[in-house]
């Protein structure tokens, strides 16, 4: 695999790409390439339009080309920019997992010796919904992706409020047709 140097840098809208090694190369057909720079529009297109260049001057497989990029805009080295900026948030995600993993063991260890849930909250910094979470979490199914809860569902009266909801429906129905009965009169359809 050969490593090829790309510098990219901005002219107008245009992301300029330039291979030092592409200018003067001699092809397997014995022509010369006279020129080292092609172009992209967007950032994320910059190199699969280096490796086409690339692998088009030279006639090899986008597979035995490696890149070695520097983009430069008004002095600033991109490429080592979002390299520091994904360090630094790899950073913070480590640093998120220790802190939830640390106000889970306080919350379970405060809620254990009787501290309501709202100041356990004020302690570890969280409302008191996130720290009923934190006192029940369990180890996600890694290949589900989803929590499992701990606690037994809570069972719901949904089926006899929905008999007494019925009930309530019908009952002027049923009041309606006994004060025609009483009465002798015949019931009007509505």
């Amino acid at each position: 695999m050969t490593t090829y140097r790309v510098n990219v840098h901005r002219d107008d809208r245009w992301w300029m790409i330039e291979v030092p090694e592409l200018d003067g190369h001699r092809g397997p057909d014995g022509i010369i390439n006279v020129g080292d720079t092609t172009q992209a529009r967007h950032y994320s297109d910059i190199e699969k339009e280096a490796r086409d260049f690339i692998c088009t001057v030279v006639d090899v497989a986008p597979s035995a080309v490696d890149l070695d990029v520097h983009i430069d805009v008004e002095g600033l080295d991109i490429a080592a920019a979002a390299d520091e900026i994904a360090s630094a948030r790899a950073t913070a995600k480590e640093a998120e997992a220790r802190a939830v993993a640390r106000s889970s063991e306080v919350a379970a260890a405060l809620s254990s010796a009787g501290v309501p849930m709202r100041d356990i909250g004020e302690i570890v910094g969280v409302s008191h919904q996130r720290v009923d979470q934190l006192i029940n979490k369990t180890v996600a199914n890694p290949k589900r992706k989803v929590a499992v809860t701990t606690r037994a569902p809570k069972k719901t009266a949904v089926p006899a409020r929905a008999a007494k909801y019925r009930d309530l429906r019908a009952a002027p129905r049923v009041a309606a047709a006994a004060s025609a009965k009483k009465t002798g009169a015949k019931r009007r359809a509505v």
